[in-house]
């Protein structure tokens, strides 16, 4: 029998300005609703779908021989002095691109990792940089020439005869500039001499009480002398002990003196070794560096806030401490920081952070400089785009988990600001390459790949699952590389590529099952007419848990199958008569939301499969003439629509066009960011939960050289959204799918307490949840949060119990807004209900892409 559940009766929603018709089919377990005109918030004309590059490529560019950069300063800079802006951190230096693409001078938004460029083009190197308290930047460039942006503007201050050695904001926000043999000031309206000249100064401070302090270089002994201003002359500071500092004279917030110290004559430009501090019986050496295999040197110092002093150079130990490449001194002692770097320019932060320019101590090295930010935990990157990736996976949180490329290790995290290396990863051997991820339900990641020695100590082979506590070996991983991962409805996992065994033996033949303990072969696998093992190319999970997969091989189970197969959990047929295009066996496969399977061949041809499991299955191509080109890459988007990428035909417009949609048998060009010609194809590699498509590699150029921008995304300003309210009494509801037009809503209520449950659509919550009724046997806490507009009958598969809602293809219903929630029950043998319990609720609002 059927029984009806009778909960209490939502509170009544008056006159709702919406007329709702819902069609329920129980058998299908799942229902379509159809709504009037003008249900949406929002005109569909108003959405747009856009490429974004993540800013731009890693490291810096610039005119060095090898297309290098350089960052000369580095300094904290609130633009606006005591207003509501954020600080930033502005970098100075001789580069074409850093974050983003702006000669010698940019800024970042520590709190967001957001680059600018403020104010006009700087066309010449920038030497130093001084952020004012009122706002002010001043920039040396070129050696001798002193500019001020305000407000946007450069004005120029003035070009002195000899190279400015540094500069200082004096107690009364005057400017003060050492240049030759002489100190300057500026005070906003004209330039006067301090005092006498001096013979070289190379230095200057200013203590907490306003004295300006400078360092002065002799030809003749002691070589080396500080002086102190008194407001009219310069008076030679009397100390003893070891030769004052020539680099980097900072103030500690007692109004010592610190510094960096060769430990010999300026003369003989030995590099700092040393960190040198003033006290009243002279200087005193805090910390001397070296370097087992080199000469060591001290590139940088810095105070932070809170007294303690950082350095950055070249060296393994201070003090005999360890610490590779930066140390910092809390006033008593030496400590390293959580991981190495070779750094070039530090300061420091609000706080405990340290921002430094330098290259991180990876395994290879890191070729180029990067910017990196450490909160005392790690060390993140500021700089967002990565060259080489090899794939991108938008995480459950809404990270994004890169692997390949430039990345430490070949494997980070970005958190839409910063990139963050991945703890307990690490990938040994020559050409390792992690090319393949998967996320799990409990937020653990697969990664798999070729030639990977993954773990501490490099134990098992390919394949591996990441979690919060480290890698879970997988039973030892696999032999040979993989190219492709999915997930079974029933928790499994099914590895592809070039897979010949495992240490449980049980895989072979290209392809291999892995259900938590051990791998198991699918049937006698995938083979080449040779006999030899075949290759998976990628694989997709149809309807009712089928795995299709595409590749290169001739037999799938010993039957014969070209290039294309399809495993049902038992037995492997061919599909559509094998691979359309039997001489480019290999491809990428796409399943549509609502739409046909579609493959993409070795040769960049495009095919769509019609009466799937029929006698009458085939094979039918997709016109491409029109695009001007092979298809190089594809994904399907939510809404059932192909997005493809290739080396297409610019625009009328004669803008670059590497992406084209295919949306009701017509295509559309989707014209890139770059103006000029395409140098390479990008490729189109993963649709995240969010809607969002990831592409890796170049869409254009820019200057003279390729416009590398590692990664962009694909995204709607009209998204789809799902979030979460109310309280669960039995587990957590999640979206495995947005309410996309055109596509299908999903959700999952995992290990429900009930072996059956009732979906629930609602046009409006109900606000505080009321209590199901006490006639009910439901526990304590258990709400109804939802009004009861639409319900379909559920049962559970594999400790889980899914829902599924097609959305209409109406554009009119973009913004549109619906509520969802679970109820899962348990009967008697008689059809008696014996238990009910509610599921949080869950908000929807329908996106169109």
């Amino acid at each position: 029998m059927t029984h009806r559940m009778h909960f209490p009766t939502p509170f009544v929603r008056g006159a709702v300005a919406r007329t709702w018709a819902v069609a329920l089919a129980v058998a299908g377990r799942w229902f379509t609703f159809l709504m009037s005109a003008a249900l949406g918030t929002v005109a569909a004309a108003q959405c747009a779908a856009t490429w974004s590059p993540a800013d731009t490529g890693y490291g810096i560019d610039g005119p060095g021989a090898n297309g290098e950069g350089a960052v000369s300063a580095v300094v904290r800079w609130d633009p606006d002095g005591p207003g509501p802006l954020g600080e930033r951190i502005a970098f100075g230096g001789s580069f074409y691109r850093l974050g983003i693409w702006a000669q010698n001078l940019v800024t970042l938004d520590p709190t967001t990792g957001r680059w600018s460029a403020p104010g006009t083009a700087v066309s010449s190197p920038v030497v130093r940089l001084l952020a004012m308290r009122n706002g002010d930047l001043i920039a040396n460039h070129s050696s001798n020439y002193i500019y001020r942006l305000r407000g946007g503007v450069w004005t120029h201050l003035t070009s002195f005869s000899f190279s400015v050695f540094d500069m200082e904001e004096m107690s009364n926000g005057d400017l003060a500039v050492a240049s030759g043999g002489t100190v300057r000031r500026w005070n906003g309206t004209t330039w006067s001499q301090l005092g006498p000249n001096l013979t070289n100064v190379r230095e200057l401070a200013v203590r907490p009480d306003g004295t300006l302090v400078a360092l002065e270089t002799m030809i003749v002994s002691p070589f080396v002398r500080l002086l102190e201003f008194n407001g009219s002359t310069w008076v030679p500071m009397a100390l003893s002990g070891p030769l004052p500092p020539a680099h980097d004279l900072s103030c500690l917030s007692n109004g010592d003196l610190v510094a960096l110290d060769g430990g010999t004559t300026p003369a003989s430009g030995t590099d700092p070794v040393s960190v040198v501090r003033e006290t009243p019986i002279g200087w005193v050496i805090l910390g001397t560096v070296t370097d087992g295999l080199y000469a060591p040197s001290i590139y940088d110092l810095t105070v932070l806030p809170n007294d303690e002093i950082v350095i950055v150079g070249r060296f393994t130990a201070v003090n005999g401490v360890p610490a590779e490449g930066i140390a910092k001194f809390d006033g008593s002692s030496w400590a390293a920081f959580p991981t190495a770097l070779l750094g070039t320019r530090v300061t420091g932060l609000a706080g405990d952070r340290v921002v430094v320019v330098g290259k991180p101590a990876t395994n290879p090295p890191d070729p180029r400089q990067n910017v990196w930010l450490q909160d005392g935990t790690e060390w993140v990157s500021a700089v967002r785009g990565v060259q080489g990736l090899s794939g991108l996976l938008e995480l459950q949180s809404g990270d994004v988990l890169g692997v390949g490329g430039d990345l430490p290790n070949g494997l980070a995290r970005f958190d839409g600001a910063y990139w963050h290396a991945v703890p307990f990863t690490s990938f040994y051997g020559g050409g390792s390459m992690p090319t393949r991820m998967l996320e799990l339900p409990d937020g653990s990641v697969v990664v798999g790949g070729e030639n990977l020695l993954l773990g501490a100590d490099g134990s098992f082979r390919n394949i591996g699952r990441l979690t919060s506590t480290g890698w879970d070996t997988m039973s030892g991983g696999l032999q040979g590389s993989v190219r492709a991962l999915v997930r079974m409805a029933n928790g499994d996992i099914v590895a592809g590529g070039d897979i010949t065994s495992a240490p449980s033996f049980g895989a072979r033949n290209a392809i291999s099952r892995y259900d938590g303990s051990v791998w198991h072969p699918l049937g006698l696998g995938l083979q080449r007419s040779n006999g030899s093992a075949g290759r998976v190319d990628d694989m997709v999970v149809m309807p009712y848990g089928r795995i299709v997969v595409v590749g290169d091989f001739t037999t799938a189970g010993g039957a014969p199958a070209r290039g294309v197969a399809a495993f049902d959990g038992w037995f492997w047929r061919q599909v559509g008569g094998g691979m359309p295009t039997q001489s480019a066996l290999g491809g990428v496969l796409a399943q549509r939301d609502g739409g046909p399977l579609t493959l993409l061949d070795g040769a960049g041809q495009l095919w769509e499969l019609s009466g799937y499991g029929l006698p009458s299955e085939h094979w039918s191509q997709i016109d491409t003439s029109v695009l001007g080109g092979p298809v190089g890459s594809m994904v399907a988007l939510p809404g059932g629509d192909l997005l493809v990428s290739g080396p297409f035909a610019s625009t009328a417009e004669g803008q670059v066009a590497p992406f084209a949609r295919l949306a009701g048998g017509s295509w559309t060009t989707i014209p890139a960011w770059s103006p000029s010609a395409l140098a390479w194809p990008p490729t189109l590699d993963s649709v995240g939960r969010s809607g969002t498509v990831y592409a890796l590699g170049d869409v254009g150029q820019a200057f003279t050289s390729p416009y590398t921008l590692g990664w962009s995304t694909f995204s709607s300003n009209c998204a789809a959204t799902a979030t979460s309210f109310g309280a669960s009494c039995d587990g957590e509801l999640e979206a495995l799918s947005l309410p996309w037009v055109g596509g299908t809503f999903r959700s999952r209520l995992s290990w429900p307490s009930g072996n059956q449950a009732l979906g629930v659509i609602g046009f409006a919550p109900v606000v505080p949840g009321l209590q199901l009724s006490p006639s009910l046997p439901a526990a304590i806490g258990c709400t109804l949060d939802i009004t009861r507009d639409a319900e379909v009958f559920l049962g559970a598969s594999n400790n889980a119990i899914e829902f599924a809602m097609p959305v209409p293809s109406e554009p009119t219903l973009v913004g549109a807004d619906f509520y969802h929630q679970m109820f899962p029950y348990t009967l008697d043998a008689q059809g008696g209900l014996t238990a009910v319990w509610s599921t949080n609720a869950l908000h929807l609002v329908v996106g169109l892409l």
